[in-house]
């Protein structure tokens, strides 16, 4: 958080710098304007860092956060003037300059490509045949599950009727049905969906004082636990090792960004190809080179 506070900061205060590097004019841009700040030839008006106060704030919120914005760019611009006077003599600043509007131009507009044109839908019958193609890429590096898994306070009166039910899962959808509207109402943890895969640490995460450590977790066992105030139900569907095939559904989510990653890509390289093949069509292109 502190370090997202700081890159926030710092682009604020550059942004204000660009303003005024940009409008060396001492004379304010208007009549009724202010001038907060004098570092040197870069000044400081209100017009420029009013856009950076919020307007619900209350008058004192303001003027404490219009202090500290003039207190940060004149330490930020007097670091400004010591980095000017220390520029090598062999760094272009035009030249960087000019390549960063030019890398950001081009970024905005493959941004705008992307949103516009890029297909984000993905089909699984899409995932399920890049998996198949692919899958031999996929090992597991530990050990996954698929389980189900609650946690609720002890001492419930409907604990007796819903471990029958418990006790039938995973095969039989009333007692699926029963737990889960027992869970919606009355857990703290809820784990329900058979067909998410796990990581055996996370699951191992749910038991306190290391109780996960004497538990194996194997196929089809069922563990049920009580320790301060709380039951852990957890019942293993299945299990696959670390260096085994991951399953399709614990990389479903890996598969999705690649494939979308993918998809950009090609969406870039053919635009760019399509824009050539126009250009030089329109004799737009020159090349001196034999």
């Amino acid at each position: 958080m502190r370090r997202s506070s700081f890159i926030l900061n710092l682009l604020w205060s550059f942004w204000l710098l660009y303003l005024t590097a940009c409008s060396p004019v001492e004379e304010p841009p208007s009549a009724d304007d202010t001038l907060l700040a004098r570092v040197y030839n870069k000044s400081l008006y209100l017009s420029e860092i009013s856009p950076l106060i919020p307007a619900n704030l209350t008058e004192k919120d303001s003027s404490i956060r219009l202090h500290s914005l003039v207190e940060q760019w004149i330490r930020d611009a007097l670091l400004m003037h010591e980095a000017e006077k220390n520029i090598p003599k062999d760094l272009n600043i035009d030249k960087l300059v000019r390549d960063y509007r030019s890398s950001l131009i081009l970024h905005n507009y493959e941004k705008m490509l992307i949103e516009n044109m890029l297909d984000s839908v993905i089909s699984q019958a899409e995932l399920k045949t890049y998996f198949e193609a692919n899958k031999e890429q996929y090992t597991l590096e530990s050990p996954v599950i698929r389980c189900f898994l609650i946690q609720f306070p002890e001492g419930l009166n409907e604990e007796a009727d819903i471990n029958t039910f418990w006790n039938k899962l995973p095969g039989d959808s009333t007692a699926y049905e029963k737990v889960k509207d027992f869970a919606l109402l009355n857990a703290t943890t809820i784990l329900l969906t058979d067909t998410v895969w796990h990581r055996v640490e996370h699951i191992e995460s749910f038991f306190p004082n290391g109780n996960a450590l004497k538990l194996p977790f194997q196929d089809g066992l069922s563990y049920q636990l009580k320790e301060k105030g709380f039951n852990t139900w957890c019942k293993i569907i299945e299990r696959r090792e670390a260096n085994e095939p991951s399953p399709f559904g614990f990389i479903e989510p890996q598969l999705k960004r690649l494939i979308l990653h993918k998809r950009k890509l090609q969406l870039l390289t053919d635009t760019r190809e399509d824009i050539y093949q126009q250009e030089t069509s329109r004799s737009n292109v020159e090349v001196f080179i034999k």
